[in-house]
């Protein structure tokens, strides 16, 4: 059997594997128009000294929320896992804890919030992908409607990987990305 702390760094191994380092490289493209707002009428030296500075800032806060929200998840994950049935699946796991803290009301209530948010950071990132493709790849001859089918395409062709294919495909990737 597992102790709390062993399960506490196997699921921080496994949320290092997430992809929310490269999805914040292509959200800091719809994020940086913003940050830079108002600083026209400032020197280019002056200008590059405030937009350092507020992106910063933001960093500094969106990482923190970030790093507590994994620790938070690790340590329930690490407590509760004792009440798991281990034959869930891991993309179960989330919703079982939910269920076990927070009865199947809770449950119902946190797996909403889950896919509502994966919901809004898919078109987000969809968004922000074919358009990257439209633009920063003009040799694809992409319009806007085929970037975005070829984006969406993509997607649903590595979401029927399912959870464990993903993690296996880019699990080795990320291993050797993050640290850099």
């Amino acid at each position: 059997e597992l102790t709390s702390s062993a399960c506490f760094w196997h699921g921080l191994k496994m949320g290092y594997q997430t992809t929310d380092l490269i999805a914040a490289l292509l959200f800091a493209t719809i994020v940086m128009p913003h940050v830079a707002q108002g600083t026209e009428a400032f020197s280019p030296e002056e200008r590059n000294a405030m937009i350092r500075k507020r992106m910063k800032g933001a960093s500094l806060i969106a990482s923190g929320l970030l790093m507590v929200s994994y620790i938070g998840l690790c340590w329930i994950s690490a407590h509760y896992a004792p009440l798991l049935d281990k034959s869930v699946p891991p993309e179960g796991i989330l919703h079982q804890i939910a269920v076990v803290i927070l009865g199947s009301w809770g449950g119902l209530v946190a797996s909403t919030a889950v896919f509502l948010a994966c919901l809004t950071t898919a078109i987000s990132l969809a968004a922000v992908f074919s358009s990257y493709l439209k633009q920063d790849l003009p040799f694809l001859k992409f319009g806007d409607k085929g970037a975005l089918l070829f984006t969406l395409g993509l997607t649903a062709a590595l979401a029927n990987l399912g959870f464990s294919g993903i993690v296996r495909f880019w699990g080795p990737l990320l291993e050797a990305l993050y640290p850099a």
